[in-house]
C-alpha cells in the first residue's frame, strides 16, 4: 500500500521530533518540575472502600501467591514458567534469549533485529509492570506493607534504568499508555487518601510527565493509527485524570477525549465489532 504525502509529510515531522529529543531528551526533566502547577481539575477517583473484602478466600491466597512470586523476581508469562530475574531486574532484558537491548537513543533501535533487542515482546510485556498490580491487590487484601515497598523500590528501578528517550522502553507510545494505566491501577487499589499520597518516589511526577509528552509527541498516526492509537489515548487521558498536575494537563485531556470520540465511529463497527476483525486481538 503507497503511502499518502500527508503520511510521508507526518513520517518527515517524526523524524524532525526524534532529532529535537535526541539533543534535548536531559531538558525535559527540568520541564517536568517547571510544568507542575496545581491540580487544573479536581477530580474525585473514588475510594475502595473495602470492595475487595467481599472476594472469596480462593481468590485472595491466588492473588498472594502470585505477588509472593513477584517478591521473588519470578516472572510467568508467554513461554517463561516461573523465570528467575536476579535480584536487580534488568528492564532491558529478553528473559528468553538473555539477549539485552541497547541503551542508545530510541529512535535509532531496530527492534525487529532480534540479535540486537531479542524479542522485543517478552522486553514489553514485563515493562507493562502488569505485576505491581498484583503488589497492590495483595496490598489491599493483607495490609503488609512489603508489597508497598516492593512498588516503590520497582519504580525506582525502572526509572534509574530508562532515563527518557534511551531504550527499547521508549520505543512505543503504546507501551507508554499501558504503564500509565498501570500505574493508576496501582494507585486507585490503595485504600485511602493518604496511601496514595505516600505510594509514589517524588521523582514520579518527571516519570509521569515524560510518558504523556512522549505519547503526544508519537502517537500513531494514518495507517497506522488502529487500535494501538486506543491504547495510546488511553493511556493519556487516565494520566491527565490521575495526575492533572501539569500546564499542558488539559490541554492534553481534551485531546485525548477527542481523539478517542473520533476513533469510535473509524475503529467500531455500528454492531460494535472491531473493523480490523483481528480475532488474534
Amino acid at each position: 500500500r503507497t503511502m499518502r504525502p500527508a503520511e510521508i509529510v507526518s513520517r518527515v515531522a517524526d523524524i524532525g521530533r526524534h532529532v529535537s529529543l535526541s539533543v534535548s531528551a536531559d531538558r525535559v526533566q527540568t520541564r517536568a518540575r517547571r510544568s507542575r502547577q496545581a491540580p487544573d481539575t479536581a477530580f474525585n477517583i473514588p475510594l475502595l472502600n473495602g470492595a475487595l473484602d467481599e472476594s472469596s478466600i480462593p481468590l485472595k491466597q491466588r492473588i498472594i501467591n502470585l505477588a509472593e512470586q513477584g517478591l521473588q523476581h519470578r516472572a510467568t508469562f508467554f513461554a517463561l514458567r516461573n523465570a528467575p530475574l536476579g535480584d536487580t531486574i534488568n528492564w532491558h532484558r529478553d528473559y528468553s534469549s538473555e539477549v539485552i537491548g541497547p541503551m542508545t537513543y530510541s529512535g535509532l533501535i531496530n527492534y525487529r533485529n532480534t540479535a540486537v533487542t531479542g524479542d522485543v515482546k517478552y522486553v514489553w510485556e514485563l515493562n507493562r509492570l502488569h505485576h505491581l498490580v498484583l503488589f497492590a491487590l495483595a496490598l489491599a487484601c493483607t495490609g503488609d506493607e512489603k508489597y508497598r515497598t516492593e512498588i516503590r523500590h520497582q519504580i525506582l528501578s525502572w526509572q534509574s534504568q530508562n532515563p527518557f528517550m534511551r531504550g527499547l522502553n521508549w520505543k512505543s507510545p503504546l507501551e507508554a499508555g499501558i504503564r500509565l494505566i498501570t500505574w493508576a491501577y496501582v494507585l486507585f487499589l490503595q485504600p485511602g487518601i493518604r496511601q496514595r499520597e505516600d505510594l509514589y518516589p517524588n521523582s514520579m511526577g518527571e516519570l509521569i510527565y515524560q510518558h504523556q509528552l512522549f505519547i503526544t509527541k508519537f502517537y500513531s498516526k494514518h495507517s497506522s493509527a488502529n487500535n494501538h492509537l486506543i491504547g495510546e489515548m488511553v493511556g493519556l487521558y487516565v494520566g491527565t485524570i490521575f495526575w492533572p498536575w501539569y500546564r499542558e494537563s488539559a490541554g492534553w485531556r481534551a485531546f485525548a477525549h477527542g481523539k478517542l470520540i473520533q476513533e469510535i465511529t473509524r475503529q467500531v463497527e455500528p454492531d460494535g465489532v472491531g473493523k480490523e476483525r483481528a480475532t488474534e486481538y
